[in-house]
């Protein structure tokens, strides 16, 4: 039976306390489950393998059948789809867009950032350009998320303020200061997040003490973007205005994306 992601029955307890309310949660509890439910009644698809293409061992997602195929775009199909004002990460180019709330503390979130990352990398191969993945800051923590008023992900805005600097600096270094997020979450704190920033980026507490204000507010941007969905738990990801709540398995999410960019390269996804 597929399972939450660990960490997302922390993140919606942290969640019930927000001023959305209670009745939002149990919502979104009763969609992951009926979701979960669909999903752990499907045949467990071929297992994630490894191959060798240029000399480098690449990790290949798992597959569905084509049953299971048919059958998941039917669910796909029934679900309503939500518009996400993207700004300037909008790109024409791109036939898939993967919006992905995140808080960088959230053990989910780093999961998912694991599991999903193969199913990208698939796509970057055979249609390059053509499916992004846009992340969004939803920290649970109260230092800029007043949502979050009772969040215990007291390193969170932090964090996102350290991609956003170490992003300014490169796509390298961006993707370094994830990969040491995700792997230091227990016990983060803002200082914490300063000295890796300064050992992993080079980037001194100095600048990162003058640059906070600037990208803490185009953190609270992202913030404002969830709460109109609304994001009642991270990760919340939107596959081309379709909202995945719950998780969905690494062969499901790869079906999705590639029944997206079928429908679209066929024009027939509005």
């Amino acid at each position: 039976m597929r399972h939450l992601p660990l960490g997302v029955v922390t993140d919606v307890v942290l969640l019930v306390r927000r001023p959305l309310g209670l009745g939002v949660v149990i919502l979104f509890l009763f969609g992951s489950i009926w979701s979960i439910f669909w999903f752990s009644n499907q045949e467990t698809p071929s297992p994630v393998v490894a191959s060798v293409e240029g000399g480098r061992t690449q990790v290949v997602p798992p597959v569905v059948s084509s049953d299971q195929q048919s059958e998941f775009e039917r669910y796909w199909e029934s679900q309503p789809r939500v518009s996400i004002d993207l700004g300037q990460d909008a790109n024409d180019a791109v036939l898939v867009t993967v919006v992905k709330f995140n808080d960088y503390q959230c053990p989910a979130c780093a999961n998912a950032h694991r599991l999903y990352r193969p199913v990208f990398e698939k796509y970057e191969s055979s249609h390059p350009g053509r499916v992004q993945q846009v992340t969004l800051d939803y920290p649970l923590d109260p230092t800029c998320n007043d949502q979050s008023p009772n969040g215990l992900h007291l390193g969170a805005c932090a964090a996102a303020v350290a991609v956003r600097l170490a992003s300014e600096q490169g796509l390298d270094q961006r993707v370094a200061m994830e990969e040491w997020l995700y792997g230091n979450q227990p016990g983060l704190s803002p200082e914490l997040v300063v000295n890796a920033l300064e050992q992993v980026i080079g980037i001194s507490e100095r600048d990162y003490t003058a640059e906070y204000g600037r990208l803490v507010s185009q953190v609270r941007i992202d913030i404002d973007r969830g709460n109109e969905l609304p994001v009642e738990a991270t990760p919340t990801y939107v596959i081309n205005g379709v909202v995945i709540k719950g998780s969905l398995a690494p062969e499901y999410f790869d079906a999705a994306i590639l029944y997206e960019l079928e429908q679209v390269e066929v024009g027939t996804v509005n």
